[in-house]
């Protein structure tokens, strides 16, 4: 699989879609997040964009002539570098496929308690260089999140899915 990533105006995005896979055949994920939000003491679950302006394109070949894209109406550039072919690299690649497994969509997140602290759980948010900075009492994290050599902040919902205690382990 060879994955690619346009970073473009948001305000494109179907024209951008349209013409991308037109021209190239390929598929494409713009990123999802399921965030909570509490109404009347309940929890309800929605979608939302998750790094508007970055959309993701999946290919089983490599496309030819990559550095094209960068010319299409709304694209502001092309991540990676010509030197590889304008593919994604390291943990943007790593990112791009986990977006690919899961249909684009980032779901909830699932912590382990340690000794009161909240650690994930594998999944994209265990091994991403990601870190939980904060967390409120609507059962959500504040996650510092690396990506396109940017660090991102973003609420998602978590669950708590074991509890350990090793103090004395």
């Amino acid at each position: 699989m060879y994955d690619y990533c346009l970073f473009y105006n948001p305000n494109k995005r179907g024209k951008l879609v349209s013409l991308v896979k037109g021209v190239y055949g390929c598929e494409i994920v713009v990123p999802r997040i399921v965030q909570r939000k509490w109404v009347g003491g309940k929890a309800l679950e929605e979608l939302h964009d998750f790094l508007p302006g970055y959309m993701f394109l999946y290919s089983e070949r490599a496309i030819e002539t990559p550095e094209r894209l960068a010319g299409f109406d709304g694209v502001y550039r092309v991540l990676g570098t010509k030197q590889g072919g304008w593919q994604l690299s390291g943990s943007d690649r790593a990112f791009a496929e986990l977006l690919y497994r899961n249909g684009g969509a980032i779901g909830i997140m699932k912590v382990w308690r340690d000794n009161g602290w909240l650690k994930p759980i594998g999944g994209l948010y265990g091994g991403f260089g990601s870190d939980i900075v904060k967390i409120d009492r609507r059962q959500r994290a504040l996650v510092h999140f690396h990506f396109d050599d940017r660090v991102l902040n973003v609420w998602v919902g978590y669950d708590v899915v074991d509890e350990r205690n090793t103090a004395g382990a």
